[in-house]
């Protein structure tokens, strides 16, 4: 083995142990956005839960009062309609 066989043997051997380094860095870069990306998933579903849960809640809670308000509503939208059918020459 000549001198610049031994060159070039060390020239590979350096670049690939820089390739080595930079295989490792870039793992260690998408370990770490993969577990952002699990940490942004968690969370979204978390948030819309909350979400959804809270309006649930607040539905359950205002179901008794929406009801009235409905049911009064009805009943106003109903007294045109009930005047018109009022026979109002028999009513005098």
């Amino acid at each position: 083995m000549d001198e610049n066989d031994y060159n070039v043997l060390q020239e590979i051997k350096e670049q690939l142990t820089e390739t080595q380094k930079l295989a490792q860095e870039n793992n260690k870069i998408l370990q770490h956005i993969q577990r952002s990306a699990r940490a942004n998933l968690v969370f979204r579903v978390v948030y819309w839960a909350l979400i959804i849960g809270s309006m649930l809640g607040i539905y359950y809670y205002l179901q008794p009062f929406l009801g009235n308000i409905v049911e009064t509503f009805n009943v106003l939208i109903s007294v045109p309609e009930k005047i018109q059918n009022l026979n109002l020459p028999k009513l005098l």
